[in-house]
Formats: C-alpha cells, sequence, structure tokens
C-alpha cells in the first residue's frame, strides 16, 4: 500500500510539474494580434510601435471584415483589434460574424470618441466585444506611440486568454423559460434594492441579464457600469429597448423607483440617500476608487447603510477590485 501509495504520489507530482511546465512554456508565447483598420497609416503605426512590445507579436493586417474573417480561418490569433467605420464590411458586422463562429475569441474595438463612434462602440459592446479602445486624437508620432502603449497595451494583456482556453463549447439548447425569472417574485419580496457593478464586458453581460430581471413589482435597480461619460447616456438608451422597464442615465436628486433601471453617468460617482421618507439617486466628483470613477464601492456601502440586508448587490465581468469591499 505504501508503495502504491508513493507511486501515486510521485505521479502526482510529475502531473503537477508538467502541467506547470506547460503553462510556464504557455505563457512565454507571444499574444498573437490580427489588426484590421481600413487605414494604411493606422495598420503602419500599430505594426511598428507593437513590433516593440514584448509579448505581443502582429501575425497579420487586414484592410476589412472579409479580409480578416478570411485570415482567421486560415491562421490562429489569440485577439483581433478591429476598427468600426470600414469599407465592404463594417466592424459591426464582422463583430457578429466572428461571434457566431468564434464565441471565445477575445476582440478589442478601436474606435473614436465622436458621437457616431460612441454610439457605434457601444453597439459593438453589447454586440460581444471585450473592450475598446478610443483612436489617438494627436497627429505627431510620439503622442500616438505613447497612448497606444499606456492604454492598448494593457487592454489587450488584459483580455488575453492562454492558448487551450479560447475552445468552442458545443452547442446547447438554452431553456426558454429563465430560473431567475421562476424564482425572482418569491424571492424579491424582501429586497428593496438591486445594485450592480460591472466592467469590461459589461454591456452584453448587461443585456443578458437586466430583461430577466424587469418583471412586475421588481425593485429599483442601480448599475455601475466603468464608462466614459460619453457613452453611459448611449447605453442607457440601447438597454432600454431591451428590457421592460425603463433604464435611465441618472441625474443629480432623482427619485428611487420600483420598476426602474438606473445608470450612473461616466465620471461620477452615484450613492443612494434618503431624504426623509423617500429615498433619492446623488452624485457627486469625489477621489476615484480602485481607479475608477463611478465606482461600484460607493454604490454599494451606500445602499448597504439604507438597506442593509435587504440589498442585493451583483459584480458582474470585468477587471480590477472594484465592488469587492462594497461587497
Amino acid at each position: 500500500t505504501n508503495e502504491s501509495l508513493s507511486k501515486t504520489q510521485r505521479s502526482s507530482s510529475f502531473d503537477s510539474h508538467t502541467n506547470q511546465h506547460v503553462q510556464n512554456k504557455a505563457e512565454k508565447k507571444p499574444i498573437r494580434l490580427l489588426l484590421v483598420d481600413d487605414s494604411a497609416a493606422i495598420r503602419g503605426i500599430l505594426s511598428k510601435t507593437l513590433r516593440d512590445i514584448p509579448g505581443i507579436k502582429v501575425i497579420g493586417t487586414a484592410a476589412d471584415g472579409e479580409k480578416a474573417l478570411t485570415f482567421l480561418e486560415k491562421e490562429q490569433v489569440d485577439i483581433v483589434l478591429l476598427d468600426i467605420e470600414m469599407p465592404v464590411m463594417d466592424g459591426i458586422e464582422t463583430l457578429r460574424r466572428i461571434r457566431e463562429k468564434y464565441s471565445r475569441l477575445p476582440v478589442v474595438m478601436f474606435s473614436s470618441l465622436t458621437e457616431r463612434g460612441a454610439k457605434a462602440t457601444l453597439e459593438s459592446l453589447v454586440v460581444g466585444a471585450n473592450d475598446y479602445v478610443a483612436k489617438p486624437t494627436a497627429t505627431d508620432n510620439d503622442s500616438i506611440v505613447a497612448r497606444i502603449e499606456s492604454e492598448l497595451v494593457p487592454k489587450l494583456r488584459a483580455v488575453y486568454r492562454p492558448p487551450g482556453t479560447n475552445k468552442e463549447c458545443g452547442n446547447h439548447t438554452a431553456s426558454t423559460k429563465s430560473p431567475i425569472q421562476s424564482h425572482w417574485t418569491k424571492k424579491s419580496q424582501n429586497i428593496s434594492v438591486i445594485v450592480i457593478g460591472v466592467s469590461t464586458g459589461g454591456p452584453s453581460a448587461l443585456a443578458e441579464i437586466l430583461p430577466h430581471l424587469t418583471v412586475a413589482d421588481a425593485p429599483p435597480i442601480v448599475v455601475v457600469q466603468h464608462m466614459p461619460k460619453e457613452f453611459t447616456g448611449h447605453l442607457a438608451e440601447r438597454l432600454s429597448k431591451m428590457c421592460k422597464h425603463r433604464v435611465s442615465e441618472v441625474s443629480h436628486g432623482q427619485a428611487l423607483q420600483p420598476e426602474h433601471i438606473y445608470l450612473a453617468p461616466g465620471g461620477s460617482h452615484l450613492e443612494i440617500q434618503k431624504r426623509g421618507k423617500a429615498f433619492i439617486l446623488a452624485l457627486h466628483n469625489g477621489p476615484p476608487e480602485n481607479s475608477c470613477r463611478p465606482s461600484a464601492d460607493v454604490l454599494f456601502r451606500s445602499a448597504a447603510k439604507i438597506f442593509h440586508s435587504d440589498t442585493l448587490a451583483l459584480v458582474l465581468t470585468g477587471m480590477g477590485n472594484d465592488g469587492l469591499q462594497g461587497c
């Protein structure tokens, strides 16, 4: 028995060592990146800058969505950096095609923060983009390179999935009756408010979850989504079309009411406060928490202070620790 146990221990130790070796070997492999942008100048400066970044390798470029899809059929890609406005096939349609065939392949959108660009970027996040990076507005190369290194590279590393984790799961048929909907009415009777914190990948997660929470007599839902102020109004508008209850971007002093969904505006902290017998939503520009403003921790603390155990807090997809202390 001791000999058998010894063999088992040696085998377990060998397997552990082998798995660690495979993991370390995978970690040393560079991130294989596909650049998709109709501007040859943008493709050129991105390729040149990223070439000097350790751990990232540009393995291909494409000027439109059709060429990108063709490339994906032939090559193994870890991340797609995708422009939105392109000829032949734009970024939104390309993203939909990617999600149909490569549901777990990380895609980062590369777009402008103009009014039109913000709407398109928001739509891409709802469709399933993992994150986005604003195109540099500066014209000198040094500023553009600095922007790529400070904003794009960290996001590429954050959404990267090591080899073996991008394998597609088999098709499955989801139940048409949501478990959330089945049990929500009974369980929500003692819940005064639902607070949600969400970051990277949030719009698509919210689009999936919120429609199931919008039932009759549901408590108010208050959401902090890490997103610039240029996007949050568009997100509220987009989610309103998908939910039975209205989704609105919060204005200071707005009343907290059942069967309503409230979204914190980008750049402002959001708290729930009590005024007499009423509950209101208050905005302020206090210091960022967890490098975030709005911060889920700020919202969660305010809800717990007023509603105590009658608060339901949800932390969805994203990066960082925001929401941890508040829970």
